[in-house]
């Protein structure tokens, strides 16, 4: 294929959805270099099979070998259009401030800091959750950094049992909040209302009403005029002098080799594929070094009663957040 444009992004997840976005906002020609291909949606992603560590889009070809708590395993990462944001839960928070603070017990004598503050990002972040059609309420949360707008959307009413946690935790004098989601809302414009099946969590919304990239971002962007290119694996980045000018591909499906140019190009990576990310810098430079991964961890706590805590809407022990299983 002959392609000539002004950018190319590899990958099709967060970073690399988010980054098109702007590309082709401000009017340049795109082209999109995804490893994976489309993720299939339908009522079979609801079951045990669709769920991500298990779906056909998590790849373990090209493993990274992790060393967490004194445990070591071998890591895949997910490959399809759209990346992690096919599987992920639908939470988005915001770094808060301190996050980008310095902290002399983690970066003891490295000297790095972060060149950038929470309001730096702030306008971003505000420009992220309307594209992802966030539902949240600002100022229930007592961590919740500043906002320079309200969330999109507001969140839906809480079902019988999470009304059930909201009222414990604030007898034991805990201050609950929701969780910024990115499902479709009452008020969510074409996109009928989120069911609350309970696999978004886990799996592709087989119905469309969790905002991920490959379904909420990339449509528009192809429809705009941006390329995209799937199955397509980066192997090499070709540079001129200083300057990284090319992307050596092979197609997964043919396995044939194709080389696209463009004066910008652009990796978008997460901490899943940070590995394949290095060894394309190292093709080109001989040389690749990363000082710091950040994540943001979060703690999620599970609860099982021995009563059916809504039963006008116990369908089956599927999940969900407002279903358990009854005790035999």
């Amino acid at each position: 294929m002959k392609w000539t444009g002004d950018a190319i992004v590899i990958g099709s997840g967060f970073g690399g959805g988010m980054a098109a976005h702007a590309l082709v906002n401000a009017g340049h020609r795109v082209l999109m270099l995804e490893r994976g291909g489309w993720v299939a949606r339908g009522t079979g992603n609801e079951s045990d099979h669709g769920v991500g560590l298990v779906s056909r889009a998590y790849a373990m070809d090209a493993p990274y070998r992790v060393t967490s708590g004194g445990r070591r395993y071998r890591s895949g990462s997910w490959s399809c259009v759209g990346g992690q944001s096919v599987f992920y839960g639908g939470a988005l928070y915001r770094f808060r401030e301190q996050d980008f603070e310095h902290h002399e017990e983690i970066l003891g004598e490295s000297g790095a800091e972060w060149p950038i503050g929470y309001e730096d990002l702030e306008p971003f972040y505000t420009k992220a959750e309307a594209l992802l059609a966030v539902s949240g309420n600002s100022g229930d949360d007592p961590t919740e950094p500043p906002r320079s707008a309200p969330y999109p959307h507001r969140s839906s009413p809480l079902t019988h049992s999470a009304r059930a946690i909201a009222g414990a935790a604030t007898r034991l004098g805990l201050t609950p909040s929701r969780i910024p989601l990115a499902y479709s809302c009452a008020d969510g414009g074409s996109r009928r209302p989120c069911a609350r099946c309970g696999s978004h969590e886990r799996c592709n919304c087989a119905s469309e009403e969790k905002y991920d990239i490959a379904t909420g971002l990339i449509p528009e962007l192809v429809r705009r005029g941006m390329t995209l290119r799937p199955n397509m694996l980066c192997v090499r980045l070709l540079r001129t002098g200083s300057r990284i000018t090319a992307v050596e591909c092979v197609n997964r499906l043919t396995g044939e080799r194709e080389s696209f140019s463009a004066p910008r190009i652009i990796l978008g990576s997460n901490n899943d594929t940070l590995r394949n990310t290095l060894n394309l810098l190292a093709s080109a430079s001989g040389i690749a070094y990363v000082r710091f991964a950040v994540t943001h961890p979060a703690h999620f706590r599970v609860m099982f009663r021995p009563e059916l805590v809504s039963p006008e809407r116990h369908i089956s022990a599927a999940g969900g957040d407002d279903r358990v299983v009854r005790r035999a």
